[in-house]
């Protein structure tokens, strides 16, 4: 079993350094990162995507699978009565992600995070650099507009302020916790 995961982690490798991250926009890496902080469920607030924005209730469960030579974030996305997984393997223990989704692989950041109120993600698309995704998140299904507004500022100082005016609120009317 491990070196069919090591060999898929060298595969993925590969594939990272033929994705042109020069296109993306520079991401500062969070100083003294726990990704364990980061497990438990998300609510997806605000999207820029097109096909994100037009589900419901959209949430996501974090877990770790942590060994010897690995950490994966798994990740189960959740909406209205669907769901779907991905997993994300951190870049050195690093705020920065390789994530494997739909057959694809993206590199993704985690922009900011405060661990309990948001954590803001940006996914490059190298090839589109307009389609990138930014996503803002929250612990609860409702929002502090203060928590938001911070977030979104984070979001402008960093550089992704070209992202900002496409998000939209995600509908989370009549949703189940």
């Amino acid at each position: 079993m491990f070196f069919i995961y090591y060999i898929f982690m060298v595969i993925i490798t590969v594939t990272c350094k033929s994705i042109d991250e020069k296109k993306c926009v520079n991401i500062p890496l969070i100083k003294d990162f726990d990704i364990r902080k980061m497990v438990g469920n998300w609510i997806l607030h605000e999207m820029a995507n097109k096909e994100e924005v037009l589900k419901k209730c959209i949430y996501y469960k974090a877990s770790l699978d942590v060994n010897k030579s690995n950490t994966t974030y798994m990740v189960e996305r959740i909406w209205e009565n669907n769901s779907d997984s991905y997993n994300m393997y951190p870049v050195n223990n690093t705020s920065k992600f390789v994530t494997e989704w739909l057959g694809q692989i993206r590199i993704t950041w985690l922009v900011a995070t405060d661990y309990n109120n948001y954590s803001i993600w940006y996914v490059c698309y190298p090839e589109n650099p307009q389609n990138s995704v930014l996503g803002i998140s929250t612990r609860q299904f409702t929002i502090n507009n203060n928590v938001m507004q911070t977030a979104k500022e984070i979001a402008r100082k960093i550089g992704l302020h070209d992202l900002l005016p496409r998000l939209k609120n995600i509908n989370h009317e009549n949703c189940v916790n």
